[in-house]
């Protein structure tokens, strides 16, 4: 397993966990969202995903699929269950920003910021333990 990229990729998801929440505690001083911070968290989310998919594209060329062990199966099942969760993470972070756009009373829209960070930070603990079990062990 690409034991290396995914570690670096690792600290992607988990720095983008942590420019969300640098977005939240701005959010609460200034009264008002930095959506450029917020996209910050989208990019890495989204990088975090691509640099998976590529992962996954040379683990197939290299044999490893679902059929071909039960590691395989075990693996593609998990690390894809979390990366759908990413992605509907993603569609939650683009949900959020654009409710940001809309004219709303600051408690509502700080209330929903943290509703959908509450998914997001929950998405990111879990990736450095499925890391640990599944690339590591």
């Amino acid at each position: 397993l690409p034991i290396e990229i995914t570690a670096v990729n690792t600290f992607v998801l988990i720095a983008s966990a942590f420019a969300l929440f640098v977005f939240n505690r701005k959010m609460k001083q200034e009264g008002k969202p930095n959506t450029q911070i917020l996209i910050t968290t989208l990019i890495l989310g989204a990088t975090f995903l691509v640099v998976q998919g590529i992962e996954w594209v040379r683990l197939i060329g290299f044999g490893l699929t679902t059929s071909s062990s039960l590691f395989g199966a075990f693996f593609y099942t998990i690390i894809g269950l979390h990366g759908v969760h990413v992605l509907v993470g993603i569609a939650i972070l683009l949900y959020l920003m654009r409710a940001l756009k809309r004219p709303v009373d600051f408690e509502a829209a700080r209330n929903t910021a943290i509703s959908c960070s509450l998914y997001w930070y929950f998405v990111v603990a879990v990736w450095p333990v499925l890391y640990t079990l599944v690339y590591l062990n």
